[in-house]
């Protein structure tokens, strides 16, 4: 049995690091830089502002290129492996095997299909992101 700290496991404050602070910090900054972009070529900001402006979207997109790096590279070195963990031969409860259990229920194996699918589109994306932010720099 996993040791509990504070009433979660390791492996839970792993997830929770990831997907909440990691994955949420960059769901919600990804989204002020596309809004910043758009705002730069609407000629709101005036002349005066406009180069505290730029600096500002210069610094939340590396901001957001950080939090997509980091996602990534927890996701792949710490929450995956447990992940992807084989049960062993004659192991029923299937409930410490999330791979596992998702393909051994019809309606939930399109979840980890999903979720498969999404991530290996995430790489050419941190990639395109520091490009872009080494390009503007």
């Amino acid at each position: 049995m996993d040791k509990r700290i504070l009433g979660i496991t390791l492996k839970e404050a792993w997830s929770f690091f990831h997907g909440t602070v990691l994955g949420g910090g960059f769901l919600l900054l990804f989204p002020v830089v596309i809004a910043g972009l758009f705002l730069l070529g609407r000629k709101l900001i005036n002349e005066r502002m406009k180069e505290a402006y730029i600096l500002f979207l210069f610094y939340a997109a590396l901001i957001v290129t950080v939090f997509s790096w980091l996602t990534n590279i927890v996701g792949t070195y710490i929450p995956y492996p447990w992940y992807r963990a084989e049960p062993a031969e004659g192991i029923t409860n299937l409930l410490k095997y999330p791979r596992s259990y998702l393909l051994s229920v019809p309606y939930l194996a399109i979840w980890h299909e999903a979720g498969m699918g999404l991530k290996e589109f995430t790489l050419p994306g941190d990639i395109a992101m520091s490009i872009s932010i080494e390009c503007s720099s």
